[in-house]
């Protein structure tokens, strides 16, 4: 393990931020898809669809109005990943670590690793949620090494947060209720788009299997319902093929 606070925070804040982002091609035939067309395959999943007709049909409503909030829950879902934002937040957080940290260590062969499975397998990233520092540095370590952002799964509860849901949206944050309850078209609605953005785009999802941060550093018991829908969800779509579950841990 290497301390990257020394060995990386000579180089100005600014070059580093405006540093080139082109990550290696992906091998396994996904493509590099905006943030709107990932909705817009969402919207299209003919499993999807199929449920629009049955609440449409369960609710005595026309199909338009059904499709209709399907696509604005959509839009309160999704992330809208733009490199500026992730610029910014990168040449802000080196600024913070070096005033609230002695250190940042890193497993670089582990990185390399990584790099090399998102370019071959669908990845899921499970950082530990111990601190909100977990998932900021596992986006500003994938920028500095150039490997594909991930999207990553946030609490509904930041999108209250004047300006901070925004930034976390254009860095790649999706977002999800804390329970989906019997609310039967969300349900089909979200796990549509995790489902675009696993087996349709190139880029890794990120989320936190103890499903809320940790208040007393320590570790939590996880929950499986996101990783059990991913799951799922990966295997009705592509049987032959593999993914990649990568676990994370903060001291």
């Amino acid at each position: 393990m290497e301390n990257y606070l020394k060995l990386d925070f000579d180089a100005a804040d600014v070059t580093f931020a405006l540093r080139q982002h082109h990550p290696e091609a992906s091998e396994r035939g996904g493509k590099s898809c905006s943030s709107q067309q990932a909705k817009q395959e969402a919207l299209k999943s003919p499993r999807l669809q199929r449920i629009l007709e049955e609440v449409a049909e369960e609710s005595s409503r026309e199909l338009k109005d059904v499709q209709k909030e399907a696509q604005e829950l959509l839009e309160e879902i999704g992330h809208k990943m733009a490199l500026p934002a992730v610029r910014s937040l990168a040449l802000v957080l080196r600024s913070v670590l070096r005033r609230i940290l002695k250190g940042v260590f890193v497993n670089k062969p582990g990185l390399e690793k990584l790099k090399e499975a998102v370019r071959q397998w669908p990845v899921v990233l499970l950082p530990s949620h111990r601190s909100y520092l977990d998932f900021i540095l596992v986006t500003y370590l994938m920028f500095e090494h150039n490997i594909t952002l991930p999207s990553i799964a946030a609490g509904q509860d930041f999108m209250n947060m004047a300006g901070v849901s925004s930034l976390l949206r254009r860095s790649g944050a999706f977002f999800l209720r804390r329970t989906f309850g019997s609310d039967k078209l969300y349900k089909a609605v979200f796990t549509a788009y995790v489902q675009t953005l696993l087996c349709s785009g190139d880029s890794p999802i990120e989320f936190f299997i103890e499903g809320t941060r940790s208040r007393t550093a320590k570790s939590l018991h996880p929950k499986y319902g996101f990783v059990t829908s991913t799951d799922t969800a990966w295997r009705k779509l592509w049987k032959h093929h593999h993914q990649h579950w990568v676990p994370s841990i903060s001291p």
